[in-house]
């Protein structure tokens, strides 16, 4: 229901010059928010090639969180959420539009208005010169609740909108973190498989020495050289999946994959505090899809309220003035005020199936709140099962690494005093760099697991970037 406020504007006296120039002005008047709006969208039109080093995980992180394109389309979702807020706010405001009509003809009609966002309207033309310009201002009266309802179902969809943004960074880190720790993952299988490599390198240097002494056999000159063949395929291979983890580290930041990265060598495991239950309460106080599930809820509600308040009488204050021009007539002007009274009676069941349609949603908000509350608790336990999981396996890895080292060492001491085979290095040789590896997945499995806990508890980009 509307209420039209209608300013006479003298229309058919003076040139057409003048109203030509209105128009222009207003038209500009209208344009100029979207000019404005496209010279402030920051949407770059390539991806940015850069240079640089991350030290930890949380550099990455930390970058993510401002040009990340998922955490950028998320924030741009939350903007449109905020303009749609914002329209629906509009209707409970006084709404002023204007309509020009121009007609001839040899027969009376009825000419609408262009459509648009500007109120509805009708007006009657006779059949002769007829030329008409008013101003009309509409506001709600009493809407039985309705527009209310439907403002804070679109601030609840806002609110949900926000906590979608946050939930797509705290993902989007985990991500990063990810391939931040594959990273260098590989850089340990490359710096364990180098090491092999010299080793074997030395050990085929000896074993060459001790051939031409006489010593030595051929085969054990032909063994080492296929153990180097095999480490240095290893070395490639480790290569190759580092510059891969690299690739999409440049993918999860929203850089170009073009970009010169470089990460810390450094491959301790991650510290990790608390215990299953301080996670699984600080995960139901923080997870931002929770809350956006509550969000939901609660515009679910509000919808289902417009939907019922639609029944009930909607009233709509009017005013309006205008001016017109008629031959013979000559100008006329004039205002008419007035109050609109809107009663639904008969709809063949469209409100009663909108209201149980509305219901039903909010039903259905409901159980996806419990199903997410479920969800995260899962996988809460999961990432501490995990946790508990890889901190045995680098415990026994780790031990597995000091013997395989002290075995190593006692081989070639006995190959270099001629007590022992070099086969039997490298057979070492061979347990050690599988040791050291063992080493390193188990370090990853802790770290990304820790990662995955701190994405279950929702911490993890409370304190990175935008997502705060």
């Amino acid at each position: 229901m509307k209420i039209s406020i209608r300013c006479l504007l003298p229309l058919w006296r003076g040139s057409i010059r003048a109203w030509t120039w209105l128009a222009m002005t207003v038209s500009a008047a209208a344009i100029q928010p979207s000019i404005l709006f496209a010279q402030t969208d920051t949407a770059p039109k390539s991806l940015p090639v850069i240079h640089r080093k991350f030290n930890s995980a949380e550099d990455a992180v930390a970058l993510g969180m401002v040009s990340a394109l998922e955490v950028r389309s998320a924030e741009f979702t939350k903007l449109a959420a905020r303009a749609e807020t914002e329209s629906i706010r509009s209707q409970s405001r006084v709404q002023v539009s204007s309509n020009s009509y121009l007609s001839g003809g040899n027969e009376s009609s009825l000419l609408y208005n262009a459509g648009g966002p500007s109120q509805f309207s009708v007006m009657a033309v006779p059949q002769r010169l007829f030329g008409e310009q008013n101003f009309t201002a509409m506001a709600p009266i009493f809407t039985g609740g309705r527009t209310q309802s439907l403002i804070h179902a679109a601030v609840s969809r806002e609110k949900a909108a926000d906590h979608d943004q946050k939930a797509t960074a705290s993902d989007t880190a985990l991500h990063i973190r990810d391939t931040f720790f594959r990273a260098q993952f590989a850089s340990a299988a490359i710096t364990a498989t180098n090491a092999r490599l010299d080793a074997g390198m030395e050990l085929l240097r000896i074993a060459k020495a001790q051939f031409e002494a006489g010593k030595g056999l051929q085969s054990s000159i032909s063994r080492i050289e296929s153990e180097i063949a095999e480490a240095q395929r290893m070395v490639t291979s480790a290569i190759n999946l580092r510059r891969r983890a690299l690739l999409d580290i440049a993918t999860e930041i929203g850089v170009s994959p073009a970009s010169d990265l470089e990460i810390s060598a450094e491959f301790t495991p991650e510290q990790i505090s608390g215990d299953l239950n301080s996670s699984i309460r600080e995960a139901l106080a923080h997870r931002s899809e929770l809350s956006a599930a509550a969000d939901r809820q609660d515009s679910a509600q509000h919808l289902a309220a417009a939907a019922i308040a639609s029944q009930r009488p909607q009233v709509y204050g009017m005013a309006m003035a205008d001016g017109s021009l008629s031959d013979p007539s000559g100008t006329h002007t004039g205002f008419t005020v007035g109050v609109v009274v809107s009663i639904p009676i008969l709809d063949g069941g469209q409100r009663h199936a909108d209201i149980n349609q509305a219901r039903w949603m909010q039903r259905k908000a409901e159980i996806d709140q419990e199903r997410i509350r479920l969800q995260i608790e899962t996988e809460v336990r999961s990432a501490w099962l995990d946790i508990g999981t890889a901190k045995q396996n680098l415990e026994s890895a780790r031990a597995e690494v000091t013997s395989a080292e002290s075995s190593y060492e006692i081989a070639v001491v006995r190959a270099k005093n001629q007590k022992g085979l070099l086969v039997e290095v490298l057979d070492a040789l061979s347990a050690l760099t599988q040791a050291r590896n063992s080493a390193a997945q188990a370090t990853y499995d802790l770290n990304f697991a820790s990662a995955e806990l701190k994405h279950a508890i929702g911490s993890d980009t409370r304190t990175n970037g935008r997502a705060k």
